[in-house]
C-alpha cells in the first residue's frame, strides 16, 4: 500500500508544483503577477529576489519529486513549502489584505483565503503520510496505473480549484480563515 500512496501523493504535489513553476515563468506579466502578491509580505527591493527563490524552490521540489531516488526529499521540501506558504496566506488575510491567488500562475480575481490554506496544508499533510509511509515495495503494475490516474486526477482538481469551488457558490467573502 505504501507504493500507491507514495506514487499518488508525488503524482498530485508534483503536477501542482510542475503548474505553478509554469505559470509564474510563462512570461514577464505572470512572474509580476506572482512577485506582486508579495507586496503585503515583504519590502520592494525583497519582491524579486524572494519570488525567484519560491519558484526556484518548488522547481527544486519537481525534480526531487521526478527522481525516484529523491523522491522522500522532494516530499518533505513540499510539506515545508506547503506549510510556509499556507502561513504567509494566513498572515496577508489576517492583516485584511485581500490578494487573489497567484499560487498556481493563475489570473483569477478571488482572494486568496481559508480554500487556499487548506489546499495547501492538506497537500503537506499528504507529503507527510507519504513520507511516514516509508519506501515499502514498488506498487504492482496495476496500482502503478490507479496510482498515476488518481494523482494526476488530483491535481488537476485542485489547480482548478477556483473553479470546484464557484461550481459550489463559494464566493470571496465566504473565504476568510
Amino acid at each position: 500500500m505504501s507504493g500507491f500512496l507514495v506514487l499518488t501523493v508525488r503524482i498530485a504535489v508534483g503536477g501542482v508544483f510542475l503548474v505553478a513553476v509554469c505559470g509564474k515563468v510563462a512570461g514577464r506579466a505572470a512572474f509580476g503577477r506572482f512577485a506582486g502578491w508579495l507586496a503585503a509580505l515583504l519590502r520592494p527591493r525583497l519582491r524579486r529576489p524572494v519570488a525567484i527563490g519560491l519558484i526556484a524552490a518548488e522547481a527544486a521540489v519537481v525534480v526531487l519529486l521526478a527522481i525516484p531516488g529523491t523522491r522522500f526529499a522532494g516530499l518533505a521540501a513540499a510539506a515545508v513549502v506547503l506549510t510556509g506558504f499556507a502561513a504567509a496566506i494566513v498572515v496577508l488575510v489576517r492583516r485584511g489584505h485581500r490578494v487573489p491567488c497567484r499560487c498556481l500562475g493563475t489570473t483569477g480575481t478571488r482572494p486568496m483565503g481559508t480554500a487556499e490554506v487548506l489546499r495547501n496544508l492538506v497537500l503537506a499533510a499528504a507529503s507527510v503520510a507519504a513520507v511516514a509511509s516509508g519506501p515499502g515495495a514498488p506498487a504492482a503494475p496495476a496500482d502503478a496505473v490507479a496510482a498515476v490516474f488518481l494523482g494526476v486526477t488530483s491535481a488537476l482538481l485542485i489547480v482548478r480549484l477556483d473553479d470546484v469551488l464557484a461550481l459550489f457558490g463559494v464566493t470571496a467573502g465566504r473565504s476568510r480563515p
